[in-house]
């Protein structure tokens, strides 16, 4: 288990590390021709990272994806079915005075009917009128070191999930998976803002498809590595030698790493 000197480590390192995302995401020219409310988003949060910087004494920081960011999907990723796609990110992290961080990051797609889409006309398509809009897939990667249940994993992959108003913030939006069930939480690496858009950026083709190949971006997502998948992957490492208990049963006892 992490010392209160390292769990204190941890979240400063962590608050360090995404001011330097933001002050880099803010001075690309691609989102501000391509995505300006991510941009305006970027901006704000490098404001607000800033000022949390300044006051060392504070361990208490927020940070909360609104506007969530939409980045366009091109060309449609849903074969034959007659869509614009967005990509939308959002989500939130938050970290206390203990320190505890309870971090929940969202990637949903979003589809605009182009045309009539009938039932009959596409196996893989559900009825939508033109203009209309649908959540087709949402995955959150949630991260909360404050759990003390044993029925989910401390870090977790879920499937849909509890649709919250923060995630798309449009109404006319329709959610076409039930929102309220909330099993399974698949056991899973925790990802965080930035390596959870690097998987999805790498995923699907959009106009920041250039930024992934940016040396200081690659450095970004190593550091993410480096802050949360090398601990936990040892963790693992150590629990499968020892062969005598299930990994997914480890986990669920929120055992802590760095």
């Amino acid at each position: 288990m992490l010392t209160q000197r390292e769990r204190e480590a941890r979240c400063r390192n962590y608050l360090e590390h995404l001011y330097e995302v933001f002050k880099f995401l803010v001075a690309q020219p691609t989102i501000a021709a391509n995505c300006p409310e991510m941009l305006a988003s970027c901006s704000g949060l490098e404001t607000s990272l800033a000022a949390h910087k300044a006051s060392p004494r504070s361990r208490k920081w927020e940070l909360d994806l609104k506007p969530n960011w939409e980045i366009p999907v091109l060309p449609n990723p849903v074969h034959g079915v007659p869509v614009a796609a967005k990509l939308i990110i959002g989500g939130r992290i938050q970290v206390s005075d203990v320190p505890h961080i309870d971090q929940s990051i969202n990637a949903s797609i979003l589809v605009t009917a182009v045309r009539q889409i009938r039932r009959n006309s596409n196996a893989h398509a559900e009825p939508l009128r033109p203009g209309e809009r649908a959540i087709i897939r949402r995955f959150h990667f949630d991260y909360d070191t404050a759990l003390t249940g044993n029925d989910r994993p401390r870090s977790h992959l879920q499937y849909g999930g509890k649709f919250l108003p923060s995630v798309v913030q449009t109404r006319s939006i329709r959610y076409s998976l039930f929102s309220g069930l909330e099993f399974p939480r698949i056991p899973f690496p925790p990802y965080d803002l930035v390596l959870t858009l690097d998987l999805f950026l790498r995923q699907f083709s959009t106009p920041l498809s250039d930024l992934i190949r940016e040396n200081r971006w690659v450095n970004l997502v190593k550091q993410s590595e480096r802050l949360w998948l090398r601990g936990y992957f040892e963790e693992i490492a150590v629990c499968l030698r020892q062969a005598n208990r299930p990994v997914y049963s480890h986990l669920c006892e929120h055992v802590d790493w760095a």
